[in-house]
C-alpha cells in the first residue's frame, strides 16, 4: 500500500513537474516572443530616430546654408552700398571742385571786367572832360531839333485833327476833294481877275 501511495505521489510529482516544464516552456516562448517584439520596436524606434536625425541634419544644413546665403547677400549689399557711397562721394567732390574752379574763373573774369570798366570809365572821364564843350553844343542842337520836330508833329497832329471829319468815309473824302478843287479854282480865277483889274 505504501508503494502504491509512493507511486501515486511520484506520478503526481512527475505530472506537476511536466506541467511546470510545459509552463516554463510556454513562459520561455512568451519571453522570447516579447523579446523579439521589443527588439522590433527598438529597431523601429532606432530607425525613426535615425530618420529624425537625418531630417534634423538636413534642416540644420538648410538653415545654415540659408544663413550663409543671407550673410553673403548682406555682405554683398553692404559692399555695393559702400561702393555707391564712395562713387557718390567722389562725384560730389569732383562737382564741388568743378564748382570751385568755375567760381574762381568767374571771380577772375569779374575782376578783369571791373578793372576794364574802371579803365573805360577813366578814359570816358578824360574824353568827357576834353569834349565837354562839344557835347554841350551837340546836346543843345539835339534839343533844338527835338523842339522843332515836336512843333512839326503838333502841327501835323492839329491838321490831322481838323481834317479827320472830312476823311472818315469815302463819300466825305470825295466831297472834300471836290470842295478843295472848287476853292482852288475860285482862288486861281480870283487871282487872275484881280490882276486884270489892275
Amino acid at each position: 500500500m505504501n508503494s502504491s501511495i509512493n507511486n501515486l505521489s511520484t506520478k503526481v510529482i512527475l505530472a506537476e513537474v511536466a506541467d511546470m516544464r510545459t509552463e516554463l516552456e510556454r513562459v520561455q516562448k512568451n519571453v522570447e516572443k516579447d523579446r523579439e517584439d521589443l527588439m522590433k520596436e527598438l529597431k523601429n524606434v532606432s530607425d525613426e530616430f535615425q530618420e529624425y536625425k537625418i531630417r534634423h541634419d538636413d534642416l540644420d544644413y538648410q538653415i545654415s546654408t540659408m544663413n550663409e546665403l543671407r550673410q553673403t547677400e548682406l555682405v554683398e549689399w553692404r559692399h555695393s552700398v559702400d561702393e555707391k557711397h564712395d562713387i557718390m562721394e567722389y562725384q560730389s567732390q569732383e562737382k564741388m571742385q568743378d564748382l570751385r574752379d568755375h567760381i574762381i574763373a568767374l571771380e577772375t573774369r569779374i575782376s578783369k571786367l571791373e578793372h576794364q570798366s574802371i579803365n573805360n570809365q577813366d578814359r570816358e572821364t578824360l574824353i568827357q572832360i576834353e569834349n565837354e564843350n562839344a557835347r554841350a553844343w551837340s546836346v543843345q542842337a539835339m534839343n533844338i531839333v527835338l523842339v522843332l520836330l515836336q512843333m512839326v508833329l503838333i502841327f501835323i497832329g492839329t491838321i490831322a485833327h481838323i481834317l479827320r471829319p472830312f476823311v472818315k468815309s469815302s463819300f466825305r473824302i470825295a466831297c472834300s476833294a471836290v470842295l478843295i478843287f472848287i476853292l482852288y479854282r475860285n482862288f486861281y480865277n480870283w487871282k487872275f481877275v484881280s490882276l486884270d483889274e489892275e
